[in-house]
């Protein structure tokens, strides 16, 4: 019985020898974020502290732009390595993102050339319906429907919608 024993509490120990050659050769703990900026090629995270390897900078926490601002404000050269890198990785990030989008379909019309609807359209005669009821239940300033930006938002929610004018609105109130 004593084999047995030894041989399995050899095999804990080698398992746990694995365990934490691992967690050491990683950089960081099994537990907590993966650290993946290349800020963290000059720093290391113990004990809610990062360290920076260059200096003996300490800052509390693994905030990215804190420890960004000490390089370059401290190390100018390790500073620039981490920023090219960054914006190769994020590069390579939107490219991917541009390649999976890249399969969608595209709508081969052109939504802004919809044609306006027809103006005794069942539709456009509904909309102005509920305008004319906007507009006479609220404060609404008939000359909105004149404003550029007001005429934008209307177009962005309808495209196919064109609003009446002043007056028009004036009389669908008056009918409501």
């Amino acid at each position: 019985m004593d084999s047995s024993n030894d041989s399995e509490d050899e095999t804990n120990r080698m398992d746990e020898e694995v365990v934490a050659t691992a967690a050491s050769t990683s950089g960081r703990s099994r537990r907590g974020p993966r650290k993946t900026h290349p800020i963290w090629d000059f720093f290391v995270y113990e004990n809610g502290r990062s360290s920076c390897t260059i200096c003996s900078y300490q800052a509390k926490g693994a905030y990215t732009t804190t420890l960004m601002n000490h390089l370059s404000s401290k190390h100018r050269k390790q500073h620039q390595e981490v920023a090219n890198k960054k914006a190769k990785d994020d590069g390579d990030r939107d490219q991917k993102k541009r390649k999976k989008n890249a399969k969608q379909r595209t709508i081969n019309f052109p939504v802004h050339a919809a044609l306006k609807y027809a103006k005794d359209s069942s539709h456009k005669r509904m909309i102005d319906e509920h305008l004319a009821l906007f507009a006479g239940c609220t404060s609404f300033a008939y000359h909105l429907v004149e404003c550029t930006e007001f005429k934008e938002f209307v177009l962005a929610l309808n495209p196919r919608y064109e609003l009446p004018c002043r007056e028009t609105l004036k009389k669908f109130v008056a009918r409501v």
